[in-house]
């Protein structure tokens, strides 16, 4: 699912199997930056929790495309 936030920058939002467990991963699509639990700057983040990676969205912008 792709999310946009107010300056027009997208993340997608994909649900993956890792460690036989299911988890969130929000990629950078437009080229920007996000940051990580250290405040470094990556281009992907990873959640166990589904509803930790809601409030990420949430707390940096994100909203869906509709």
């Amino acid at each position: 699912m792709k999310r946009v936030n107010d300056k027009g920058q997208a993340v997608y939002v994909n649900y993956v199997v890792k460690h036989n467990r299911l988890c969130v991963v929000i990629l950078a699509a437009s080229g920007q930056m996000l940051k990580s639990r250290d405040k470094a700057d990556v281009r992907s983040r990873t959640f166990v929790k589904d509803y930790q990676a809601e409030a990420w969205l949430r707390r940096n912008g994100y909203t869906t495309n509709a």
